[in-house]
């Protein structure tokens, strides 16, 4: 297990480098016919990317980015940080539940109601990395047997499943 989880971890941070790289060419105006932006956030997301949810999904960016994007907007307007306040407990997209689908719910012990709201809750204060090595650090404590049952009902759910992930990805 620790092989396929060293090699997930480099393919997350391959993917993580050509996005900040396709990022920072937007900006400078690469792909938009030499089109440059007023304000830049690439180094902003890149320092924070691991640490804090910027995005729910690449269309929509959390309060903390949003906030992050209108100070610099206010300081190249020439406002100072002493000028600028944001109410920080707002941030109206934040009800944005984990996918938890039927497979994930048997295979990870998330019978229980209250136990699967506990982990959206908890889910919501951690970068995405992080759950993903949780779900890793599962596989690697599980036994063969339930690792296999998992890949089992996987499988045999194999159309549901690609189904409920074309979905997740389109929205």
């Amino acid at each position: 297990m620790e092989e396929i989880g060293a090699s997930l971890r480099i393919d997350i941070d391959e993917i993580e480098g050509w996005c900040v790289d396709e990022l920072k060419s937007r900006e400078v105006g690469e792909n938009d016919g030499g089109k440059q932006i007023d304000i830049s956030v690439t180094d902003f997301i890149s320092a924070n990317c691991r640490q804090k949810r910027l995005f729910y999904t690449m269309n929509h960016p959390t309060a903390t980015l949003m906030r992050e994007i209108a100070a610099r907007c206010m300081l190249a307007l020439g406002y100072t940080y002493s000028d600028i306040s944001f109410d920080q407990s707002l941030d109206p997209l934040d009800v944005t539940k984990m996918s938890l689908y039927p497979i994930y719910r048997d295979c990870f012990d998330f019978s229980e109601l209250n136990r699967m709201n506990e982990y959206q809750v908890l889910y919501k204060k951690k970068a995405y990395e992080l759950y993903l090595l949780e779900q890793f650090e599962w596989f690697e404590r599980s036994s063969k047997a339930d690792v296999a049952a998992f890949f089992d009902r996987v499988a045999a759910n194999r159309r549901w499943v690609r189904t409920a992930l074309r979905r997740a990805f389109e929205s």
